[in-house]
């Protein structure tokens, strides 16, 4: 599915893989001589992620990767500005 429908290398990054009722992530990744696979089921959230099938892939930062793990909107929380505290007095 990487390399055929979003014309990626699977060795080149990690997939991430999400269910309908979005509770449950499967991750692949490249590791040396093979693949690994993590499964996270969500007990009490829902995976936010809203991508259409044609986008494709999205590139995520480390920051963005530990809020999705953790269950919370990463797409609004990365919009945030950082603070810059030299500004105040």
């Amino acid at each position: 599915m990487i390399a055929d429908e979003l014309r990626e290398k699977p060795s080149d990054g990690i997939y991430i893989f999400y269910n309908r009722t979005r509770d449950k992530l499967k991750i692949l990744i490249w590791h040396t001589n093979g693949f690994l696979m993590l499964y996270k089921q969500c007990e009490k959230c829902k995976v936010k992620l809203t991508l259409k099938k044609l986008e494709g892939c999205r590139h995520l930062t480390e920051q963005e990767f530990h809020w999705l793990l953790a269950g919370l909107d990463w797409q609004s929380m990365s919009k945030w500005d950082s603070l810059d505290f030299e500004k105040f007095s």
